[in-house]
């Protein structure tokens, strides 16, 4: 029993590294491209020197958002990585390692849109070239859509189970105490065990 616990335990940590690898890699990516941004800056002196020079564009705009969201969620599921490594709990490292799963997934669709509307930014005066890119963009999010909602669904259905427990717990707690929740010491330490399981 307790070496079933040690190689799940073990198992978590070197996916945990391997996602940390993975949205390592998509962070660094994302960060390259938001300071080289497409088009350039402007260097012309004036009120708009060192302005990006697309900056009018609506396909700029979107690359800039999706850019973002690539780093900001890769960036947590590093953190979640590296909490995997600290925790005592098996339970708690197998949300986190869910939860950076969930987060990579969406940095990257997020990365192919920056890499997509980026592209088109710069090249919007070749259509035949935009339409091949939004073609190709489109293909590729025809895969990737079906993969992010079987993690999205792994996701739910993991903390739909710890949802239930909660009220279980609640449920429980609610029966010793003959439905008298007046105690407010006891509702926050009910609220805070509950916090702490689900972190």
């Amino acid at each position: 029993m307790t070496a079933d616990i040690t190689t799940k335990a073990d198992r978590i940590v070197k996916a945990g590294k391997s996602e940390m690898v993975v949205a390592t890699l998509i962070a660094t990516v994302s960060f390259t491209s938001a300071l080289a941004l497409p088009g350039g800056f402007n260097q012309n002196p004036g009120t708009n020197f060192g302005m990006a020079v697309l900056k009018s564009k609506a396909s700029f705009r979107a690359f800039l958002v999706s850019d973002i969201i690539a780093f900001s969620c890769s960036t947590s599921a590093i953190l979640l990585c590296t909490l995997i490594a600290d925790a005592l709990s098996t339970r708690r490292n197998m949300q986190r390692l869910f939860w950076a799963r969930l987060l990579t997934v969406i940095s990257l669709g997020a990365m192919g849109i920056a890499l997509m509307t980026g592209v088109c930014a710069v090249l919007s005066h070749s259509s035949a070239l935009v339409i091949t890119i939004w073609v190709i963009s489109v293909v590729f999010f025809v895969c990737y859509i079906p993969f992010l909602i079987s993690v999205v669904g792994i996701v739910v259905r993991r903390y739909m189970k710890c949802v239930l427990r909660s009220r279980e717990m609640l449920h429980g707690l609610q029966d010793a105490n003959s439905g008298n929740f007046q105690d407010i010491a006891g509702i926050i330490m009910v609220c805070s065990s509950l916090i702490t399981r689900h972190l």
